[in-house]
């Protein structure tokens, strides 16, 4: 039945009131969502309007639309079957430092998100131009290939299974995504329709893909860089906040997936953390460089107040552990300066990898910790070589002097354990530093490197010192 401006209005009240509009497009929109089974235990008409009036989104009487429209806003490919993990695959959280034993991360494997990309959306997207599609799926494979000793578990995977156990939750779902960002009514019910109609695969789908004309439902290009929705400290996983309008439905994909999957170990960056509307948090800023010592970085994603409420946090969660916070500021330069992981790389606890954007300056660091608490850090004057050596122990720092290695991406490495790490195969990228090099060539069109693309979950845990042994 096509709904038209004729259709929607009852016969001779074609001069109706706004407010009487909205109401038969709200009784309409209950009628529909009421017949299904998923919905009908979840909506009555007085939620459906308040959430309808919340996400402020009033209908155009031009907008026509058909019980079957909603298959021209996404894609053909239905026979898609998503693998989804087993409970006892997923792992124990614990990441205590960057460099010991990988055991399990969360990465995501691109599909047609990446070609949606186009010359008019790249910019929005956070890449620096469309990718040739075949070859970068063959880099991105490269990178998986040395990861065949670690657990990777596939965010889709995370979020097929989360999706099965919460299946009453989806709607508050599909009206977060609405809400932040601004889709019409139509897009709204043709989101639910593919639930209702083509099951949780094609739903998945399109929440990562987007739709068949892109600026419709636009697509998540950058969900290959999971170290950004979130991050791990000690056994608690932290939800992000993310910073750009185009990652706002990976932020919300990642804490409905940590809040479901990891339970009382999720952090939630608004409710637990505090974090405003205004601020934002991203894991690329958070790097624990050593046990209990924390570096972190404001920067164009990251605030000072965003991190203030992160140590806040952890000083209260883990009371009984010495846990130092260093804060530095992370100057963008350029777009692939964007977070601290960018300019900064941990091989193992002696050996890093730096690149000073302050040139042999002095930086001002400020460090916290649970004595001070966040109200008074100690203030630190140092360049950053000195402040690496002599304050956080790294014997062995190397400078990279050149900026072409920061810009590709040259630091941001993923180490799998001490002095094994993956990195682009970069032509200046001194001896020193190497070890896994993969090409990623049009893997860094999108701004991130190795580090970028993991979301670690666990490293192996040492085996704790006691104070009495010296």
């Amino acid at each position: 039945m096509l709904l038209s401006k004729d259709t929607l209005l009852p016969s001779g009240s074609k001069q109706q009131s706004g407010q009487q509009i909205e109401n038969i497009w709200i009784s309409f929109l209950n009628m529909i969502f009421s017949t299904h089974p998923l919905f009908k235990h979840l909506i009555e008409f007085k939620e459906l309007r308040a959430k309808i009036e919340d996400l402020k989104i009033g209908y155009e009487l031009n907008n026509y639309f058909s019980i079957r429209d909603y298959i021209s806003f996404f894609p053909e490919e239905k026979k898609i079957e998503i693998e989804e993990i087993k409970e006892t695959e997923i792992p124990d959280l614990w990441i205590d430092n960057e460099y010991d034993n990988l055991e399990a991360l969360i990465i995501h494997t691109p599909g047609n998100e990446i070609k949606r990309i186009t010359p008019e959306n790249a910019e929005f997207l956070l890449f620096d131009s469309p990718v040739e599609f075949k070859q970068f799926k063959d880099d991105y494979e490269e990178f998986k290939n040395e990861l065949k000793d670690v657990k990777t578990i596939e965010f889709r995977s995370l979020l097929k299974k989360a999706l099965l156990k919460k299946e009453s939750e989806i709607l508050d779902l599909c009206m977060d995504i609405a809400k932040k960002e601004n889709l019409t009514p139509e897009l709204l019910r043709g989101l639910l329709m593919v639930y209702e109609k083509e099951g949780v695969d094609v739903f998945i789908k399109v929440l990562i893909e987007g739709s068949k004309e892109v600026e419709l439902f636009k697509p998540l290009p950058n969900l290959i860089f999971t170290r950004d929705i979130g991050f791990v400290i000690k056994d608690k996983i932290f939800g992000a906040k993310m910073a750009k309008k185009a990652r706002k439905r990976e932020e919300i994909l990642a804490n409905f997936v940590f809040k479901t999957i990891f339970e009382k170990n999720y952090v939630n960056p608004i409710k637990d953390l505090g974090l405003s509307e205004e601020e934002s948090i991203e894991g690329g800023d958070i790097l624990i460089v050593k046990e209990n010592t924390i570096l972190a970085g404001v920067s164009d994603r990251t605030q000072m107040s965003s991190l203030k409420k992160l140590m806040e946090y952890c000083f209260k969660e883990f009371n009984d552990e010495d846990i130092k916070f260093y804060i530095i500021h992370a100057p963008l330069q350029h777009p692939r300066s964007m977070h601290l992981d960018t300019f900064l790389g941990i091989i193992s606890d002696k050996k890093c990898v730096f690149f000073d954007p302050l040139n042999g300056k002095e930086h001002m660091i400020l460090k916290f910790d649970k004595n001070g608490g966040i109200k008074k850090p100690e203030v630190i004057f140092s360049k950053l070589e000195d402040f690496l050596r002599d304050i956080i122990g790294f014997t062995n720092c190397t400078e990279i002097k050149d900026i072409n290695v920061q810009f590709n991406d040259g630091l941001n490495i993923l180490t799998l354990s001490p002095n094994k790490s993956i990195h682009y195969d970069l032509e200046n990228l001194p001896q020193q530093i190497r070890s896994i090099g993969i090409k990623g060539w049009v893997l860094m069109l999108g701004r991130g490197g190795p580090h970028c693309l993991s979301l670690p979950l666990k490293r192996k845990k040492r085996k704790r010192r006691n104070k009495d042994d010296g």
